[in-house]
């Protein structure tokens, strides 16, 4: 049995929607996938073949590791290590959510579980909360159970903290619903994407991780007048895609990426082709945390459906098409 969950694109007011400020964000359509098998044998295995990574786990086995994330967690909270090391291996968070599974479900039988992702790894798509979801909706169903998306939430929310630090929730909203979402502060309402052509970037993978980079940006955002331009410049990207307004909606991308460069998680060769294709009259922003070090600041967000072969060739960057598709 195959369950999967989208990635996500954050239009306008990523960092700032950590503090409980509004966000606007779209499904990706890539997918991260969980294939469940139930077994015989005594173990439960997890295979990760984007990472060539197996585990065969038994149940105690994965209670001492769900006991040891959580003591690194508490290191985290208490500033003794940094947030990439609570989950410091690929498999980790997979095996981590199969185990809040099986504290919550205690009939959970022994299962083979085969996660894979479209979603580009470590780059601001969504990842982490798409894997977590495809496993817990996976697990409820195989096991025929029906879960309601609020306890889905309510047991996916602290695992992708463990990743990130502190989630604002929407990653695993938009996973959940797989629909567009006005989100603030654990409540949304959905609205329709006009039919506007974009494409997505890759830069690279940011030599930051996303919890790192939350960590700098939530620091920053706590000093004065940091707040509220995020806020407008939602609300003028709101009121556009009500509107049909692809101007303001393009001004509401600029000014959100103008931020982002100023909260310093855009890199000087990312910024530089942020503006070659400003210089074509292209909006363009970052979508996920971005960097704090290094030339490569993760997925882009473009509005243009013009391969830009030239440019990407230049910068050596890579334009991946809505429908999963790679153009090199």
């Amino acid at each position: 049995m195959k369950f999967r969950a989208p990635g996500k694109i954050i239009l306008c007011g990523e960092h700032a929607v950590v503090q409980g400020t509004p966000a606007l964000v779209i499904p990706m359509n890539r997918y991260a996938t969980c294939d469940i098998a139930f077994s015989h044998a005594n173990t439960f295995k997890l295979q990760l073949p984007d990472f060539a990574i197996e585990k065969n786990l038994e149940k105690h086995e994965l209670t001492l590791i769900k006991e040891q994330v959580e003591q690194r967690y508490q290191e985290f909270q208490e500033g003794a290590i940094t947030i990439e090391k609570v989950l410091h291996e690929p498999w980790q968070l997979a095996v981590y959510t199969l185990a809040v599974f099986i504290q919550h479900y205690s009939k959970a039988k022994v299962s083979h579980l085969t996660i894979t992702s479209e979603i580009p790894v470590g780059r601001g798509g969504g990842s982490s909360a798409a894997v977590i979801i495809a496993i817990l909706r996976g697990l409820f169903h195989s096991h025929g159970v029906d879960v309601d998306d609020d306890l889905l939430f309510s047991l996916a929310k602290p695992v992708e903290d463990k990743q990130h630090g502190k989630s604002s929730g929407m990653d695993l909203w938009v996973a959940i619903k797989d629909t567009c979402l006005h989100y603030e502060n654990g409540q949304y309402e959905t609205f329709t994407m006009p039919d506007w052509d974009f494409s997505l970037i890759d830069t690279g993978k940011p030599l930051s991780s996303t919890g790192e980079t939350v960590v700098h940006s939530q620091e920053k955002l706590s000093e004065p007048n940091r707040i509220e331009p995020f806020n407008r410049c939602v609300k003028i990207m709101y009121e556009a895609l009500q509107d049909d307004d692809y101007e303001n909606f393009c001004l509401a991308i600029n000014l959100n990426q103008a931020l982002l460069h100023n909260l310093g998680v855009v890199s000087k060769k990312t910024q530089q082709f942020i503006m070659a294709l400003s210089q074509k009259n292209i909006a363009a922003k970052i979508i996920g945390a971005g960097t704090l070090k290094g030339e490569n600041s993760g997925l882009l967000f473009a509005m243009t459906k013009t391969p830009q072969t030239k440019l990407l060739e230049e910068y050596g960057y890579t334009r991946l098409l809505r429908s999963g598709h790679v153009i090199h």
